[in-house]
């Protein structure tokens, strides 16, 4: 009896320590990225950044059948501290008036695409949560020059903080892509 007594406190402990050392994200940015969506193709990109600097990241697609094994689905998590500077950018960033004025929903696909990508992006701006989707063509390199500013700021801020949070280390610019911190800097 007194060693289960014991066995319980413990763990009781153990349940209140844990608890009280696990600190709740306040999200800055949540971003999924969908491709070949609604289809048994699907894959999910995620970020989702905390006030504090925490982030995390993942990726989840159908794994391929192997042998007698069935299709399985598969999510590769990441995390990782995106830092005081890039939290302030994110906050700068989000503030942005032609950030704040996109419509929940837009559309930038045209008639006959071969591949969509869609983009939710839940932004919180001083206590004020929004969620703008994006339905995007997959654009190589060359062809972001057609997409609008705040459209293509969106997604390489997304593709930034994906990186960032996955290896931990800023990317190099890339693609028509500035870095987070050049982006804020240039408005």
């Amino acid at each position: 009896m007194k060693a289960t007594l014991i066995t319980a406190l413990v763990l009781f402990i153990t349940r209140v320590s844990t608890a009280e050392t696990k600190s709740e994200c306040t999200i800055l940015l949540k971003a999924d990225s969908i491709m070949y969506a609604g289809t048994k193709d699907e894959t999910v990109d995620s970020v989702t950044v905390c006030k504090d600097g925490k982030a995390t990241a993942s990726h989840s697609f159908t794994a391929p059948a192997l042998g007698d094994a069935p299709p399985e689905p598969t999510k590769w998590d990441y995390s990782h501290e995106v830092g005081k500077d890039a939290v302030s950018d994110l906050q700068k960033f989000t503030n942005r008036t032609d950030i704040a004025g996109l419509p929940e929903r837009l559309s930038l696909v045209k008639a006959g695409s071969a591949l969509d990508v869609v983009m939710r992006f839940k932004i919180v701006n001083q206590g004020i949560e929004r969620t703008i989707t994006l339905q995007t063509p997959a654009l190589a390199c060359t062809e972001h020059q057609e997409m609008p500013k705040v459209v293509l700021d969106l997604i390489c801020v997304f593709s930034e903080l994906y990186n960032r949070v996955k290896t931990g280390i800023p990317p190099e610019n890339g693609c028509g892509c500035k870095a987070l911190h050049d982006i804020v800097a240039s408005r």
